[in-house]
């Protein structure tokens, strides 16, 4: 795992988005072990419905999604709202279309699956920024 959590991790709260409960189990499982506190949403349209509580740090966005709108989608309509909290989108195999529009919404973007810290060291990049 990557480098113990400072204690300032404990009171931010990630929140995981993902159809996929194998996938949002274990992104939570894993945030857990690193320290942080963490909400799980089932869909990005869950998300798009309804407000963003500000007690939020973060939130890791699957783009994958069986329903009518993406991930990024769901990026989308939170930066319309105007909101400026940090956000993770994580994706298998990013096209340059997608790589761009990410840029675009302001997140950072981690390929699925994410490899030994890559996510826990963006997770920290964005709580610094």
């Amino acid at each position: 795992m990557g480098q113990p959590s400072a204690p300032s991790d404990l009171q931010r709260i990630v929140l995981v988005v993902s159809e996929d409960s194998a996938l949002r189990g274990a992104l939570e499982f894993l945030l857990r072990v690193e320290g942080f506190s963490v909400r799980g949403v089932g869909s990005g349209e869950a998300l798009r419905a309804a407000p963003l509580p500000g007690s939020i740090s973060c939130l890791i966005v699957d783009h994958h999604s069986r329903g009518p709108a993406s991930g990024l989608a769901a990026v989308q309509a939170i930066r319309r709202r105007r909101a400026e909290v940090p956000i993770i989108l994580i994706v298998a195999g990013p096209t340059r279309r997608l790589r761009a529009a990410a840029v675009e919404a302001r997140c950072e973007l981690v390929e699925k699956p994410p490899v030994g810290s890559v996510l826990i060291d963006a997770l920290r990049r964005a709580l610094q920024a």
